[in-house]
Order: C-alpha cells, then sequence, then structure tokens
C-alpha cells in the first residue's frame, strides 16, 4: 500500500511539472507582473526548510500557499511545492530538506551531483542540490527575463545551503 502511495504522489509530482497553465487555490496569477527581486541574507534564517522557504519568499522568488510534498519517496524527509505565475509563465518550484545522515547515502542527490537530473517513473527530472537540500525549478518560458529569474533564484538557494 505504501508504495502504491509513493508512485501516486510521484506521479503527481512529475504531471505537475509538466503543467502549462496553473490555477490552485492560493497560487498567485499575477499575469504581466514581474516582481522585483529584494536582497536578502541567508544568514538571517534558520537553517531548515521553512528557513529556505522563508529567506525565498522575503526575497520575492515564491509566492503562494505550499503543497507540503510526499518527499520520501526521493529519500527526503519533507518537502514543499510552490506555484505560481512570473512573467506570464506557470513557474512551480520544489524544495526537499534531507537529514544530515541521508545526504551522503541519497541516491537521487548522488545523481543530481553527477548529472544535474534525477529520474522518477522513468521520467528525468532537473534539480539542483545544495547542502541539506534539493530544488527543483520548473518554468514554462525560455525568455531571457525568466532564465535570468531562475538563475538568481538558484543562487540564493545555493548561498542559503552553505
Amino acid at each position: 500500500m505504501k508504495k502504491i502511495v509513493c508512485v501516486l504522489f510521484a506521479l503527481l509530482m512529475i504531471l505537475s511539472l509538466g503543467a502549462c497553465k496553473v490555477e490552485q487555490a492560493g497560487t498567485s496569477s499575477t499575469g504581466g507582473e514581474t516582481a522585483s527581486a529584494v536582497s536578502v541574507n541567508p544568514d538571517d534564517y534558520t537553517d531548515n526548510l521553512t528557513g529556505l522557504a522563508e529567506c525565498l519568499q522575503a526575497a520575492g522568488y515564491i509566492s503562494g500557499d505550499p503543497l507540503e510534498m510526499e518527499a520520501s519517496f526521493i529519500g527526503a524527509q519533507s518537502g514543499r511545492k510552490y506555484a505560481f505565475m512570473y512573467n506570464d509563465s506557470a513557474v512551480t518550484v520544489e524544495i526537499y530538506e534531507y537529514a544530515a545522515d541521508q545526504v551522503d547515502s541519497a541516491e537521487v542527490l548522488k545523481s543530481v551531483d553527477e548529472t544535474g537530473k534525477f529520474t522518477v517513473l522513468s521520467t528525468e527530472v532537473e534539480a539542483t542540490h545544495a547542502g541539506r537540500y534539493l530544488m527543483i525549478y520548473s518554468d514554462a518560458s525560455d525568455k531571457q527575463e525568466n532564465t535570468a529569474r531562475r538563475d538568481a533564484v538558484l543562487e540564493l538557494f545555493r548561498n542559503f545551503a552553505q
């Protein structure tokens, strides 16, 4: 039964990453608005998943109410997903936290470190690993502004995990 639930959660994650339009309760649909990022100091936030989320929110990089994610199927202890619109594009940001003793043994993290991807149900998912954290950032647009935004989010993510 647990395996079936884990597979269903994994499938839900894959389907949500491929969604072209995001319309969920609690998500922001700002359309053409492009909020400016605010400079934050990652050291001002607690070193856990909640602190990471607060840091990203304070910087203006994620918004809306998070969806708690089933994290055990990728070896993590907890995870959250944010879905919102940025520059008329659907963006999803998933962040996962691993226990300190899981980091060296988690197959997902090893794969991400080697290839920048991991496989779930025969589907490759791009991700970034830093410290005890994993981030999956998905943006339906390849506009230069959106790409620059993704790079800035990933830079803050990496700085947080140092």
